[in-house]
């Protein structure tokens, strides 16, 4: 199937050939019959994307004090391979759809397949949306009305957070696709509405709509007194794009006293204290659709938000447009539409600077639809001899770390597999890969491909893992090896059986570093450090979710157990966590871990740090000697007749790792890492957890 993408790096726009996606759940697919481009907000976008570096990170500063800050801490290379990896990334475009369920993910009550629905999915054949972002569309609303309906819903919630009566003045700023909608709204509403623009044919568009218009090449704020008695606006609705704070100011000057104002659109944001405080004016950001738009709880997993307490949610400001398209309290006959077959998409975004349309609908023509879940981007031949490796994931971690070392170690790599089309299109095609699929099965099943290596959100990796190994893959987990106790043992129990290899990524044991201080450590007992400044993450955050993530404790703080069974060479015997508000989701915590060679080992993993400090520092005490580990990027030696001192660039050990797993598959060696000691540092993070909340130390034997 095909989906338009733009080019973060130079705001380019294509075509891309992507297996069709599957219904997850909570979701639904669906074929699209209809799309529509939003001309002032997409223009906006492709504006973006051909501004230079420099102006790209003007309009992000922010993101520019971030990247400073890594500098600081990670060094140059690290933070520049990440820099131009985001700029090298390609976004899907569009937001406003219309299309026809053909399949149903599990868990989905509300939906059933052939429905005609909206949903906020982009320009592609096939799409996979949220159920909360998708509504049914009534039998009288056409396609060409309902794809109006997610910019309508934009309008909707910004005139909601404006609180309209009957009979007050609105003002709304800025008469693109979304002004023009608003205009409508407000009318319906009881509003006397007063349209401002700079385009006079916008203008007289709106007047058409029963506002009353005015080109802004004069005072509005007289304009606006001479229709309100000398009072002003009750509110305003800033519907337009502009980088300098002068519409802001502007609608200062045109409200009334305890007037407000409502940004739907984009302009800067210096506001003048006088203009504020002698009318004691509000001001307010409209998000998107509504309430329920980027919570991960209400688009992911569906979790609706109660009509008691929020009456109008993301998708219940959807059922609104198309009931006011239905009872005809909007139209959109007066307004400049161009339909434009989906092939002519390019071609219409080429020209969109210069275009006088309102807005581009795009009709889909399905009798071609590849409905395939690979794609063959290439015929090639392995040499059977080598390891044939299938991946599942394409985020960040993939394209950033595992594809760059598989490549550094001549590694044949035959499928990619991922949720995400457009990433894993563009990681087989930056890396060779000749097979991509939306379908793990596909790898599983595949013949040739010997060696799995996992590297999704965390939920899958067991499941994953476990159909791997009863296939006899040698298979590699990208921490963590599961995210329940109960996996763990299942794990175990099919490992012993299978004929494949099991490998968790805990590279940082491979890192120089570590190595240079594992040749100067002995057998005996050890105390060892560890600091870890974390950084927060969101709540939100899928890491931090339970069923998805596992939480920060289980998915991360593994790194660190295994580092502690490296340098000591023995399991953990007895862990003791303690995290500062006694939570088991908390990301600040001090852990302290016995070893059954009788080492002690204390891990204090902390989210509430200063950024530009570094991240990770080990410390190891033995027999009167000392060991410090900087970050990975610095190892000193304390007490050692033979100097112990070494800096290079940041070394967490993630290309050592990946050609040493790959190396002992070749010649059939043992695992790098015994399946013992993978298991006991899985246990001890869900003795961690479980300690935090019992307040009392943790047997690993009683995990595992």
């Amino acid at each position: 199937m095909k989906q338009i993408v733009q080019d973060l790096k130079n705001g380019a726009t294509e075509f891309i050939e992507l297996p069709m996606p599957k219904a997850t759940p909570g979701h639904v697919l669906i074929r699209t019959q209809s799309t529509l481009i939003s001309n002032g907000t997409e223009r906006m976008l492709l504006n973006f994307g051909k501004a230079n570096l420099l102006s790209k990170a003007l309009q992000q500063p922010d993101r520019v004090k971030q990247v400073f800050q890594k500098i600081q801490t990670d060094g140059w290379k690290p933070t520049l391979e990440v820099v131009q990896r985001k700029l090298n990334t390609k976004i899907p475009l569009g937001y406003c759809h219309v299309g026809e369920i053909i399949d149903i993910g599990e868990g989905v009550k509300g939906l059933k397949i052939r429905d005609r629905v909206v949903s906020n999915g982009a320009h592609a054949e096939v799409v996979n949306v949220s159920e909360k972002l998708v509504q049914k569309i009534p039998d009288a609303v056409s396609d060409m009305e309902a794809v109006f309906t997610v910019p309508g819903a934009i309008a909707l919630q910004g005139i909601r957070l404006a609180q309209p009566t009957f009979g007050e003045t609105a003002a709304v700023f800025g008469l693109g696709l979304i002004g023009q909608m608003a205009v409508q709204l407000l009318r319906a509403q009881g509003c006397k509405v007063l349209a401002l623009d700079v385009d006079k044919s916008k203008v007289e568009l709106a007047e058409k709509s029963g506002a009353i218009g005015f080109l802004c090449n004069e005072n509005a704020v007289e304009f606006v007194k001479s229709l309100t008695q000398n009072r002003g606006a009750d509110f305003v609705i800033i519907a337009a794009s502009n980088k300098d704070s002068s519409i802001i100011e502007q609608s200062a000057g045109l409200l009334r006293k305890r007037g407000r104002i409502v940004l739907i659109g984009s302009t800067g944001l210096k506001l003048n204290r006088a203009d504020f405080y002698e009318k004691e004016i509000s001001f307010q950001v409209s998000c998107s659709y509504g309430p329920g738009r980027y919570d991960p709880n209400f688009e992911e997993k569906n979790l609706d938000y109660p009509i008691g307490f929020v009456r109008w949610t993301a998708q219940r400001n959807f059922e609104a447009i198309l009931e006011a398209f239905e009872n005809k309290w909007l139209s959109i006959d007066a307004f400049p539409v161009n339909k434009n077959p989906f092939e002519t998409a390019l071609e219409v975004y080429e020209n969109l600077e210069k275009d006088s349309a309102l807005a581009h609908v795009f009709l889909y023509q399905n009798e071609t639809l590849d409905t395939r879940n690979f794609i063959r981007l290439q015929q090639r031949k392995f040499n059977t001899a080598h390891p044939v490796i299938g991946i599942i994931g394409s985020g960040d971690y993939t394209t950033g770390l595992l594809l760059p070392a598989l490549k550094l170690a001549s590694a044949q790599v035959n499928w990619i597999c991922g949720n995400s089309g457009i990433d894993t299109a563009l990681a087989a095609k930056k890396f060779n890969i000749p097979n991509i699929t939306s379908e793990p099965e596909n790898l599983l099943n595949n013949e040739l491909t010997n060696v799995i290596i996992i590297s999704n959100r965390h939920q899958f990796h067991a499941p994953l893992a476990l159909a791997a190994l009863q296939k006899n893959k040698h298979v590699l987990v990208e921490k963590p090896l599961a995210i329940y106790p109960e996996e763990l043992l299942k794990l175990a129990e099919v490992y012993a059986q299978s004929k494949g290899s099991l490998i968790v990524g805990y590279n940082r044991r491979y890192s120089t570093f570590s190595r240079m201080a594992k040749e100067r450590l002995t057998q005996s007992p050890m105390n060892i450090s560890m600091s870890i400044n974390a950084g927060k993450i969101d709540s939100k955050s899928w890491i931090q979710d339970r069923a998805q993530g596992g939480g920060r404790i289980v998915g991360e703080l593994c790194h660190w157990v295994d580092l502690a069974c490296y340098f000591t060479d023995a399991l953990v015997d007895n862990v003791y966590a303690n995290s500062m508000g006694q939570d088991e989701n908390d990301d600040n915590l001090s852990v302290v871990l016995s070893m059954k060679d009788g080492s002690n080992v204390n891990i204090n993993y902390f989210s509430n740090g200063h950024p530009s400090e570094e991240k990770e520092r080990i410390e190891i005490y033995q027999n009167g000697k000392i060991i410090k580990i900087e970050n990975w990027k610095k190892i000193s030696g304390f007490g050692f007749e033979k100097k112990l001192q070494h800096k290079s660039a940041q070394d967490k050990g993630h290309n050592t790792f990946y050609a040493d797993f790959l190396h002992s598959i070749e010649n059939l060696n043992e695992p790098i890492q015994k399946a013992e000691s993978l298991f006991n540092v899985s246990a001890t993070t869900f003795a961690a957890v479980k300690s935090i909340g019992s307040r009392s130390v943790q047997s690993i034997e009683t995990f595992f």
